[in-house]
């Protein structure tokens, strides 16, 4: 994996990490709470099998090659949110589901919450901002390739390059030096319609 310079708000990392991978698709839901609170919130809107509570955080390595079907929800440093890593670079078209399942969070749980999807087909990015369930923004790219940091830099939302990781009965997430000491805490979700 090719590594970049840090960027401050991580999204230019995130997508360099998801190219490197070869499927640009990636659906990913940041809800303004602590981990325990997300992982309580996204268990309303699919069903969980199994939850890794406070998983190690660990740096990529060259035989961590492959992704397990899992769900990392992971709090950056000094930050207010928590990502929830539905989708990493696989195949997925649910971009509805995905908004509706931001803005149930965020109805549910009174508070901010987002959906932050890439459109392999198109190249495309967007962002769909909810407050207490109601859109309140919308940000569209045409490519993923522009500029993207400053949207993110408004909400004070770090989005780290980082991916769920299990062997055995050993569960962590792998972090790309780009987002090295930049994870608070990850625990990470098996859910029943992956």
């Amino acid at each position: 994996m090719k590594e970049k310079t840090e960027k401050p708000f991580g999204v230019s990392n995130f997508i360099d990490f998801i190219d490197d991978w070869g499927q640009s698709t990636w659906a990913v839901i940041a809800v303004e709470s602590p981990v325990e609170s997300a992982v309580g919130a996204y268990s309303t809107v699919c069903t969980h099998r199994k939850l890794w509570p406070n998983v190690p955080v660990r740096p990529a390595r060259k035989k961590d090659d492959e992704m397990a079907a899992l769900v990392p929800v992971v709090q950056p440093k000094n930050s207010k949110w928590s990502l929830i890593y539905r989708i990493l670079c696989l195949p997925w078209e649910d971009y509805e589901g995905l908004m509706s399942d931001a803005q149930s969070i965020s109805a549910e749980n009174k508070t901010r919450a987002l959906a932050f999807m890439g459109h392999d087909s198109s190249g495309g990015m967007s962002i769909f901002l909810y407050k207490n369930g109601k859109k309140i923004g919308q940000h569209d790219w045409e490519s993923r390739f522009d500029p993207s940091d400053k949207q993110f830099a408004e909400l004070k939302l770090y989005v780290p390059a980082c991916y769920p990781r299990k062997e055995g009965k050993e569960t962590w997430l792998v972090v790309t030096e780009s987002s090295l000491d930049r994870i608070d805490r990850a625990d990470i979700v098996e859910i029943a319609d992956f």
